[in-house]
């Protein structure tokens, strides 16, 4: 069995793969400097006690935000910026979900994580087992 900081490592360097990005890392720091993005922050979210013959009880949830600047309003742009968001979601997913020692589930994702202006931020939600 992983332990719990085992599989964040894991579950990290496994994204840190992804083509395109500039910065990677466990945890998400305040605030988050412009030469970061485009980025992925894989945050714990909650932590369960493993639960002797229960295989279906995660032990993890994690958090894997992930964005990049906001492109000017152009309706072109809006469009290659979505469509590189949703390519992103989907590498974040094959990253993490076959896993390296641990068992993942994407839960969801929020699209709606702009929490720094200017900054387009998405948060992708997955139950871990490991």
């Amino acid at each position: 069995m992983m332990t719990s900081d085992e599989i964040l490592n894991g579950i990290k360097a496994a994204c840190a793969t992804l083509p395109g990005l500039t910065t990677c890392q466990i945890g998400i720091e305040t605030p988050i400097v412009p030469d970061a993005y485009p980025m992925i922050r894989v945050v714990l979210s909650v932590s369960r006690e493993r639960t002797e013959g229960n295989p279906w009880n995660p032990l993890l949830d994690l958090l894997v935000y992930y964005g990049e600047y906001v492109r000017p309003l152009k309706t072109d742009e809006i469009g290659d910026q979505h469509e590189w968001l949703l390519d992103m979601e989907d590498k974040i997913k094959t990253a993490v979900i076959p896993g390296d020692g641990w068992r993942a589930r994407w839960v969801e994702t929020v699209w709606d994580e702009d929490r720094i202006p200017g900054l387009k931020l998405l948060a992708s939600r997955f139950e871990v087992w490991g």
